[in-house]
């Protein structure tokens, strides 16, 4: 996670190179053993690491609530930014690849969405618990390209590696809550796709109602108001897609339900949803790093010059 964000990575490098070579050469200097020393500056390095990574977990997930709050256009110009790090780790590239698939199905651009899905590596993946929820999501974007590409068997055929992944015991907890409704709701979507809206109307209104997230609520709704088209409900329909429009961000549902209305003959005035530049670290942030750097250099020179006056 350090290498997303270069106020962690920066930091990084200041905090560990400074107080690691510090510690090694004032143990050197006070006649302490080699390996003390040594150990002493890997201490002070993993812990840097640690710090930092920790932060740059957070800021991650500040990342992903964009997304979960319609606001597709930042998610995707962040992703897009993470994807030119030079020589990224694996998972790290893993993650960017899939954030990157999962933005462009959102704004509506498939085709660049399946661009970037050939270009990740299954074989690639981390293993254990990451590569299990990347592989999910891997499957996920595959089908929801598929039912917008009308390739029914190709979105089946993804559900069932979906399902065979939650039998994965290195499957996260928290993947296990909300995979198992993904796919059913997904199996509604592509059995919609086929005619059979049996169950539809009950398993949207559950997520409408249950889901943390206001763009699964939005794609909800705009998955009713075509279930309503189809049960000639045209007033709930119309309903459903005013509030996709109303609460739908620069997401793709937005767009989508706009369409809806005006096959509807309803006159839609929808202006260009607002999207602010998102700061992932503020002001004060910034400054609390920069503090904290500087203090672990001052003290770091502090050392250096004790340990040649002794």
């Amino acid at each position: 996670m350090l290498e997303l964000f270069k106020e962690t990575k920066v930091a990084f490098f200041i905090s560990g190179v400074s107080g690691g070579v510090a510690l090694a050469l004032n143990g050197v200097f006070f006649d302490r053993p080699l390996l003390q020393a040594a150990l002493g500056a890997l201490v002070w390095i993993f812990f840097s690491a640690a710090v930092f990574g920790i932060v740059a977990y957070i800021k991650n997930n500040k990342v992903n609530r964009l997304l979960h709050d319609c606001d597709v256009v930042n998610f995707l110009a962040i992703n897009e930014r993470f994807s030119k790090i030079k020589r990224p780790g694996k998972a790290v590239k893993a993650m960017v690849q899939l954030n990157l698939s999962t933005a462009y199905l959102n704004i509506g651009n498939d085709a660049a969405a399946v661009q970037v899905l050939y270009g990740v590596d299954l074989g690639r993946f981390p293993k254990g618990a990451t590569g299990a929820s990347f592989e999910l999501v891997y499957h996920s974007n595959y089908f929801i390209y598929f039912l917008n590409a009308g390739d029914l068997t190709k979105a089946a055929y993804a559900i069932e590696q979906m399902q065979s992944i939650l039998q994965n015991r290195k499957l996260p907890g928290a993947f296990k809550k909300f995979a198992p409704d993904l796919c059913r709701h997904q199996q509604h979507l592509l059995n919609m796709a086929n005619g059979n809206y049996e169950g539809a109307e009950l398993a949207f209104s559950l997520v409408y109602e249950k889901s943390e997230h206001k763009i699964n609520r939005v794609a909800a709704k705009y998955a009713l108001g075509k279930v309503y088209l189809h049960q000639g409900r045209i007033a709930d329909a119309e309903r459903a897609f005013e509030y996709a429009v109303e609460h739908g961000g620069s997401s793709v549902h937005r767009a989508r339900a706009v369409e809806q209305l005006e096959a509807l003959g309803k006159h839609v005035v929808c202006p260009p949803p607002e999207t602010p530049h998102v700061q992932i670290f503020s002001t004060v942030e910034r400054a609390v790093m920069i503090l904290y750097c500087g203090l672990v250099v001052f003290a770091a020179d502090g050392f250096l010059e004790m340990s040649f006056l002794l």
